[in-house]
């Protein structure tokens, strides 16, 4: 396939990659997200109850500091 960018090649799909956004994003959950988040929320705390896979506006990162070394909420 010879594109010449995503969204030429795919004009109704909305490419988001977590890892080069907009690290101050207020309002990621939503941003990123949309109306998925609470239910990737509850399969992530089904599968990673220790929370052990953190991405910076990942789901389930709310719970944990800005560096991922401290939890934020009590769990």
């Amino acid at each position: 396939m010879n594109c010449s960018g995503f969204a030429m090649c795919f004009p109704r799909r909305r490419l988001l990659l977590v890892w080069e956004t907009d690290y101050f994003e207020a309002n990621w959950q939503d941003s990123f997200w949309g109306d998925n988040y609470a239910r990737l929320k509850r399969i992530k705390q089904k599968y990673d109850p220790a929370g052990l896979f953190f991405l910076h506006h990942g789901v389930g990162s709310e719970d944990w500091s800005a560096d991922g070394f401290t939890w934020v909420e009590a769990r």
